[in-house]
């Protein structure tokens, strides 16, 4: 699941990286500098 999600956001140009997405999906959180509109774009499709 995590695999389709990132390269779906990805081709849409999401800029998470597939270990911000990993993070995102197991504590509804990331590190770094990720904007809350791509982390609600990879939240929506779950």
């Amino acid at each position: 699941m995590i695999d389709f999600n990132y390269n779906s956001n990805h081709m849409e140009g999401n800029t998470l990286t597939y270990g911000q997405t990993k993070l995102l999906f197991m504590f509804g959180e990331t590190l770094g500098s990720a904007r809350l509109k791509e982390m609600g774009c990879v939240l929506k499709i779950t």
